[in-house]
């Protein structure tokens, strides 16, 4: 999904597996995030807060 974000240009969800484009395009992959985390996340108002807060260094990371 397309985000409003200055850091963010989309977020997907998958099987526990978050997948972020930021805005320079690179694409990460964050391995068991919880299908609650997922619906925090893409309801909050801030992304990049959000993403700092509760999942940058919480989870196994994977650059694509």
């Amino acid at each position: 999904m397309q985000v409003s974000s200055s850091v963010m240009r989309k977020i997907w969800y998958r099987k526990g597996m978050l997948t972020i484009q930021f805005a320079n395009g690179d694409v990460y992959d964050y391995a068991g995030v919880s299908a609650l985390q997922w619906k925090w996340f893409k309801e909050s108002d801030s992304k990049g807060r959000y993403f700092n807060d509760n999942i940058k260094g919480r989870y196994r990371t994977i650059r694509r």
